[in-house]
């Protein structure tokens, strides 16, 4: 009976795959089996890697680090006085992650690791979604009871098919397996649809448009040719689920209250104005405190206090700047400005290591949408913005070197 060679590799690989699953089914563990699995992964790195002095200092620590205790030394003054707790912990599991990753990851051998586990503890999830509210198909959306919100279930359900699509455009996939990721993915987007999320049906897509679109490898004709095909496909999709009665009572109505906000019409989803309501909130708040805001968390506190809502803004935007001021929005967004600023050179890789396409389009649309997520305790966000912002600087000091 041969033996198991543990090497160096082996350990990173499987750092980098705990990593990406626990993102993904984090919410549904306790804080006793959170802190097992962080411990874990640390202690994986420690058999690597003894000697902690000799830990690289990178973007983990140079952006969300510096974040996070400027998000602890607003605790000194923050109005949340029920649970800054909350903010602090899911704060805290996006440093150690991130740190982690940033530490062993190799863009170019093992980073698809991640995304692996992202996919791994997709499906974890899904499926213990599935086994505890199959009952629940047609008649009400799953996901949100067991992963406290259904923008959570549907981040999950973001992040695996973002993965899963990205693993189909490899060139040098074999046919099978290809055919594998494509079930999974048709398996994610059912469970896109039962979850109603519509950022879960749609930002998948986007992802695949624009990766596509902006891919360097691609000619004008084949990008035009996808792009009809892409707009048919989606409109006879929304048509399709509009109108049929079963689709149309799991996801099909909140299509319909979107396509009627866009183009004026009278339908409303039932959220919209409360989300109005927790933006406006936090716009007085920003203009009564905008240097260093309420604290950590205060947002929830003052929406507590004038709502009866005990829930962060959804948008990222307006909960640093109501909770962390000025101070606290510079501190985090500036990991954006790091990508943009060395966008040119990620862009010019794409030929040499096509994960440059895939950092690209995620920072993107990440972006984008910042206004209609909350990805500072995002663990899988804040991971990536770490590692890509990292790329971004490493091939930036690659180009110039070459170029000297």
């Amino acid at each position: 009976m041969s033996s198991i060679k543990l090497t160096k590799d082996k350990v990173i690989n499987t750092i980098l795959i705990l990593i990406g699953m626990f993102c993904q089914i984090s919410p549904l563990m306790s804080r006793t089996t959170i802190f097992i699995c962080i411990g874990l992964c640390g202690f994986l790195l420690l058999l690597i890697n003894k000697n902690i002095t000799k830990m690289k200092v990178g973007m983990g620590i140079k952006w969300y680090g510096v974040f996070f205790i400027y998000a602890l030394f607003s605790l000194a003054y923050t109005i949340n006085t029920i649970n800054p707790d909350y903010a602090v912990i899911r704060m805290a599991t996006c440093l150690i992650l991130a740190v982690y990753a940033t530490q062993i990851v190799n863009y170019e051998k093992n980073f698809d690791k991640i995304l692996e586990g992202f996919i791994i503890g997709g499906f974890v999830g899904i499926a213990i979604v599935f086994a505890n509210q199959y009952n629940l198909i047609g008649i009400k959306r799953l996901g949100g009871d067991l992963y406290g919100s259904y923008v959570q279930f549907g981040n999950v359900i973001i992040i695996t098919l973002y993965s899963i699509i990205w693993k189909i455009c490899q060139k040098d996939m074999s046919k099978r397996k290809k055919t594998e990721y494509i079930l999974l993915m048709i398996i994610g987007f059912f469970a896109a649809m039962l979850s109603g999320t519509r950022k879960a049906l749609f930002l998948p897509i986007v992802f695949y448009m624009i990766m596509q679109l902006i891919n360097p490898t691609k000619s004008f004709g084949k990008k035009t040719t996808f792009l009809l095909v892409m707009g048919v496909v989606c409109i006879f999709g929304i048509y399709f689920t509009i109108n049929n009665e079963f689709l149309y009572s799991i996801i099909g109505n909140r299509i319909d209250t979107l396509i009627s906000s866009i183009t004026g019409g009278t339908m409303q989803d039932g959220s919209y104005a409360e989300r109005m309501m927790f933006k406006e909130l936090a716009k007085q708040m920003i203009k009564e405190k905008p240097i260093f805001g309420y604290g950590l968390h205060g947002f929830a506190y003052m929406n507590y206090i004038k709502n009866g809502i005990l829930v962060y803004a959804h948008d990222t935007f307006l909960e640093i700047l109501s909770c962390l001021g000025i101070i606290g929005f510079i501190l985090y967004f500036r990991v954006y400005f790091i990508i943009i600023k060395n966008a040119k050179y990620m862009y010019k890789e794409i030929k040499k290591n096509r994960i440059a396409l895939f950092f690209i389009v995620y920072s993107l649309i990440t972006f984008l949408m910042e206004p209609y997520t909350m990805s500072y305790i995002s663990q899988a966000t804040v991971l990536l913005l770490a590692c890509i912002s990292q790329y971004a600087i490493d091939i930036k000091k690659k180009e110039v070197k070459t170029s000297d």
